[in-house]
């Protein structure tokens, strides 16, 4: 929590680079501000990131954090949408994050869009289950048990050795 001395560094750094090629210092320099609870000025740097290189997803992803933390659900889509569409990185983190924005706002059928776009770039099966459970979850909230309980039963499949793992994803289901 050294962030004035974190602070100096970053302004020596300056010195040597280039602030139209790469917008790394700012992004420390956004972490910090929001570590110190100054998030007007974490959130200004951030946006400053992704005017200058759009292409970067990390900002993205943080913005989207942090008006999903704010439950400013369809801000946190509006914002990791913005970064799949000009981005090619972190499409699961992103299209995951998406869904719960969507799911937190009671757009549950749009969630599932993200949540599969976001369960076909995963290749881990406990965020899999993860994933697979969300897409379960959005289907019970429509009223679809039929869809809901397949989803559910393809997420316990792909950690069926993990029992306690298995127990959590039907609690998750049934607290619902």
């Amino acid at each position: 929590r050294k962030y004035d001395e974190a602070k100096r560094v970053i302004q020596t750094g300056r010195k040597y680079t280039n602030p139209e090629k790469s917008s790394v210092l700012d992004y420390v320099e956004a972490l910090i501000f929001l570590m110190e609870e100054k998030d007007s000025e974490g959130v200004a740097l951030l946006r400053g990131i992704i005017e200058k290189e759009p292409k970067i997803s990390t900002p993205y992803i943080v913005l989207g954090q942090l008006a999903f933390d704010k439950e400013n659900y369809f801000e946190a889509f509006d914002i990791l949408e913005k970064g799949l569409n000009n981005t090619n990185d972190e499409v699961c983190v992103m299209s995951w994050m998406a869904g719960n924005s969507l799911y937190n706002a009671k757009r549950y059928e749009k969630a599932i869009d993200f949540y599969k776009k976001a369960l076909s770039n995963m290749t881990i099966n406990e965020y899999e289950a993860l994933y697979k459970l969300n897409i379960a979850k959005c289907y019970k909230k429509l009223g679809n048990n039929k869809d809901g309980s397949y989803w559910l039963d393809d997420a316990i499949s792909e950690v069926k050795d993990d029992s306690e793992m298995v127990s959590e994803l039907k609690k998750q289901y049934n607290a619902e």
